[in-house]
């Protein structure tokens, strides 16, 4: 189920400010933040681990009808596809559910509660699979919720009698052999499943209620962007904080792997803006008003056979191209310092930087100390803007408060743009009760800088 590369990918965003006065921030990769990028339930087999896009689709949620918590499954856009959540005890392969958990217990009837907001044509199914001896005997797909029920409701599904050694069940939101996806949006919370036989409870699947959850991270440098986040589930993560520095503690270390016998190979990248693997350009530019001369840094480059690393770097006006630059790489054992000369014609409103550890499994690169020199870089610091976003977490409503005019936009994890407006000044309210709970983004902007700041809404 793991098809990582062989479908779209979309990488989570973290989103931060962008330098003061066109100097590059981090570039000394000094700094990392090991980010979560989901909760999942331990016990149960899910979308998130099995089928991560850059979007979350099974939540963790405190609206609990029994116990703590309970799970919330979703569709959620990933670039121009959708995603849907899944949970399950056993496993599926090609053709379906592929093996189960031990159970030999006899029953005709499953119990559950849920909650539900589905858009019209949408479906909470109800799959199970009976098996004996590791070959499957029946499997039966049941619908377990529709429409919008604002209450916990019981849920029942009967199933034929039978016998077996090992049982599948799971739910899915949308039909598991269909070819059509919910819309997204649509959600169901799930919680307090039981088993029972002949209307008597019997021997229970594992964490019937939810109550066991665990959080999936990845370690990145502060105001870059690389593939870990689609890789950390893998243990493959290629671009890795190291004390194999030029100076200071710390420099990136990017290693072009392949993970899987007979895989794809992943060359690992490096990128100032979102990485957004569904567009035609998959590296985002950030906004950008300076007029460097020279971009300076150093590097080490192991390659593998004849391979070649290189960093890219453009800079653009009303969306054209106003000034490129390409720096190879090519072996060396020590660190080497390097000089960019820079040509930009005109004025920037954005730029990209981009960097790639070269084609060939095995071949690393290490980048530090990367900075913007001359022209007017550096000469003075915009000044903050004194940025208040309250209550985080939030639930129905959320304060923001910044200086001067500006605007904020509310960005959801596949990129989505929920909410913004532009003229701002002082303080608003916002009513966010609209929103699915999550993660997001709260960019505010005024005419000299963007600043991002994590929101969770509960």
């Amino acid at each position: 189920m793991k098809n990582l590369f062989t479908t779209s990918l979309f990488l989570l965003l973290f989103l931060s400010s962008f330098g003061q006065n066109g100097q590059l921030p981090n570039g000394g990769f000094e700094n990392w933040t090991d980010q979560t990028l989901y909760d999942y339930p331990t016990d149960w087999n899910n979308s998130n681990i099995d089928n991560f896009q850059g979007v979350a689709t099974v939540f963790q949620s405190t609206d609990a009808q029994d116990g703590t918590h309970s799970c919330e499954l979703s569709a959620e856009l990933a670039g121009q596809d959708t995603t849907f959540g899944y949970v399950m005890h056993g496993y599926v392969g090609s053709m379906g559910p592929s093996s189960g958990i031990a159970y030999n217990i006899n029953f005709d009837e499953m119990q559950y509660h849920y909650k539900c907001d589905l858009a019209a044509g949408d479906t909470l199914f109800v799959i199970a699979t009976r098996f004996i001896a590791g070959v499957p005997v029946t499997t039966e797909v049941v619908e377990a919720a529709v429409g919008t029920t604002s209450s916990w409701t019981a849920g029942t599904v009967t199933f034929p009698s039978g016998a077996q050694d090992e049982l599948f069940i799971g739910f899915v939101l949308g039909n598991p052999f269909g070819t059509s996806t919910p819309s997204p949006g649509s959600w169901a919370r799930l919680d307090n499943v039981s088993m029972h036989n002949a209307g008597i409870a019997v021997t229970n699947v594992p964490d019937p209620s939810f109550e066991n959850w665990s959080s999936s991270t990845s370690e990145n440098p502060d105001d870059w962007y690389t593939l870990n986040p689609l890789l950390s589930d893998f243990s493959a993560e290629n671009a890795l904080k190291t004390t194999d520095a030029n100076t200071g503690m710390y420099a990136i270390e990017m290693t072009t792997i392949q993970p899987f016998s007979g895989g794809d190979t992943i060359q690992s990248f490096l990128s100032n803006g979102v990485i957004n693997l569904f567009a035609s350009n998959p590296f985002q530019a950030v906004p950008y008003d300076a007029n460097p001369t020279d971009l300076t840094g150093a590097y080490k480059y192991a390659p593998t056979a004849s391979d070649q690393a290189f960093l890219q770097l453009a800079f653009y006006s009303n969306g054209s191209v106003i000034g490129f630059e390409t720096q190879t790489f090519t072996a060396t054992s020590t660190y080497q310092t390097f000089n960019l000369p820079i040509t930009i014609l005109g004025t920037p409103d954005s730029m990209s930087l981009i960097a790639y550890s070269g084609d060939n499994p095995g071949s690393v690169l290490h980048l530090d100390d990367l900075s913007f020199t001359g022209g007017n870089v550096g000469l003075d610091e915009f000044s903050s803007m004194n940025i208040d976003i309250y209550p985080n977490p939030a639930t129905t409503s959320l304060m923001i408060k910044a200086d001067g005019n500006y605007g904020y936009s509310i960005v959801n994890l596949s990129g989505k743009v929920v909410m913004s407006e532009s003229n701002l000044n002082g303080a608003i309210e916002l009513d966010i009760s609209v929103l699915p709970s999550g993660a997001y983004f709260v960019n505010i902007s005024n005419e000299h800088k963007t600043e991002s700041h994590k929101l969770i809404i509960e």
